[in-house]
């Protein structure tokens, strides 16, 4: 039993062309429902999932959307198989300026609709059009896989060989296997000429299994010996030399203080016995003389006072002596160094 014609959107037949567009429309879904029930038996779901596609497809063609209508289209293909659908979506293609993709469905439309005259005719022109624009790239699998090229699927179905249509230039593709590592390879794509590829699929490596560590147990460390207390470092102060030259310089500058102030006292009573200018100046002279001597000898006592709190008197190193005589008292040390 041949099949009803459809009225396709983008090249109805002559003698459909009286009849107004929203006519051509339900012709056509009437004939592709027509199509399906003749066709293979497919599922009343599948069929009704195409009808619905396929009636979406044609709304956004006539809104001028063609590449929604195109995909439409295949989506109805893909849920049952028809020639009008495969041909809307290779025109729609056309339309949306898909030249790749519509030239890639024209392979399978010749393959799977040889003796259909309108889908024969539609597929040749397409792939001539075509010809001298795009580049044949023909890939093989071992095993069956599935296909994306630049990271957009080819086809659902696993093929063990796969003919598309690409753009000119660089191109990656990727098979793909459900219990396999992805194989991936690129191929320089040159308008006009044809490229083979090559993939196989390799086993996953299997993922190490996890190793079971038997738990040691560990005695605590017992606690260390507390450490002798550290014996306290001898003296640590200041030599008891350097007490006794603070103090020699002050008892100097004690007696320098003493000597002076004897000479300014003298000097005062020579001025007032006989008062100059010159023993005017001479006494004042020496009473500032005096005072510097007072104050240096007032702060060398108050430095060997606060020597004499930070000497380590038990300091042996150090060997002090004091002589006294007739003629005055006399202070010698000696101190031993660290080679």
């Amino acid at each position: 039993m041949s099949r009803p014609r459809v009225v396709e959107f983008l090249n109805p037949g002559a003698s459909w062309g009286i009849l107004p567009r929203v006519r051509w429309k339900w012709l056509a879904f009437a004939g592709l429902v027509a199509n399906l029930a003749l066709g293979p038996v497919a599922s009343a779901q599948d069929v009704q999932a195409a009808a619905a596609a396929f009636g979406r497809g044609q709304q956004a063609q006539l809104r001028g959307d063609y590449a929604r209508a195109a995909e439409m289209f295949e989506l109805a293909d893909r849920a049952a198989p028809s020639p009008e659908a495969l041909r809307s979506a290779i025109r729609n293609h056309v339309q949306a300026g898909h030249a790749a993709r519509a030239a890639t469905l024209s392979t399978h439309a010749l393959e799977r609709y040889p003796d259909d005259e309108a889908t024969r005719t539609l597929a040749e022109q397409t792939l001539a059009e075509t010809a001298e624009t795009l580049a044949r790239l023909t890939v093989r699998c071992d095993p069956a896989c599935a296909l994306t090229v630049d990271g957009r699927a080819v086809g659902l179905e696993a093929r063990e060989e796969t003919t598309i249509f690409v753009d000119p230039g660089e191109r990656a593709v990727q098979a793909t296997w459900s219990d396999l590592e992805p194989a991936r390879g690129t191929v320089t794509a040159v308008a006009g000429e044809s490229a083979r590829l090559a993939l196989e699929g390799r086993a996953a490596e299997p993922e190490p299994e996890p190793v079971e560590v038997a738990a040691v147990e560990v005695d605590p460390p017992a606690d260390p010996e507390p450490a002798p207390p550290a014996a306290p470092p001898g003296g640590g102060g200041i030599t008891p030399v350097v007490f006794f030259v603070g103090a020699g310089l002050t008892a100097l500058g004690a007696g320098l203080s003493v000597w002076s102030g004897l000479e300014t006292l003298s000097a005062r009573d020579a001025y007032v016995e006989s008062p100059t200018r010159a023993g005017y100046e001479n006494g004042v002279g020496l009473e500032t003389r005096t005072n510097v001597l007072l104050f240096s000898t007032l702060g060398l006592a108050a430095v060997t006072a606060v020597l004499a709190i930070f000497t380590d008197w038990d300091d042996d190193s150090a060997d002090v002596s004091l002589t006294v005589s007739p003629h005055g008292a006399f202070a010698s040390f000696s101190m031993e160094l660290d080679r």
